[in-house]
C-alpha cells in the first residue's frame, strides 16, 4: 500500500461534510448492518473506504446457473449452433 496516495485536505473535507448522524444510520439501515469493521467509527470507515484499495473476488460465474457448479476452461472455445442459421448470417444479424 506504499504507492497509493494519501488522501488531499480537499477529499478529506467532502469526507467530513458528510458525516452526519442521519447518514451513518440510513447507511448501516441500507446495507443491513449494526456497526462498522473492528468496531471503527463512520468516519474512519469512509476514510478508509476512499483511501484504501479494495478487492473482494468470492467467485466468478459463467453461463451455467442450474444447481451444483460447472467450471468452464476459458481456453477451450465453445460453439453452439442456432438452427437455421449459417455463420454468415449470424454474424451480419447479430
Amino acid at each position: 500500500m506504499e504507492e497509493v496516495r494519501p488522501l488531499s485536505a480537499d477529499q478529506i473535507a467532502l469526507i467530513d461534510a458528510g458525516l452526519r448522524p442521519e447518514a451513518e444510520a440510513a447507511i448501516k439501515k441500507n446495507l443491513k448492518i449494526q456497526g462498522w469493521i473492528a468496531g471503527e467509527d463512520f468516519r474512519t470507515s469512509l476514510v478508509r473506504l476512499a483511501s484504501q484499495p479494495t478487492v473482494n473476488i468470492q467467485g466468478l460465474v459463467s453461463g451455467y446457473t442450474g444447481p451444483g457448479a460447472r467450471p468452464q476452461c476459458p481456453i477451450a472455445p465453445r460453439r453452439r449452433s442456432i438452427s437455421g442459421w449459417c455463420p454468415t448470417c449470424a454474424r451480419t444479424r447479430w
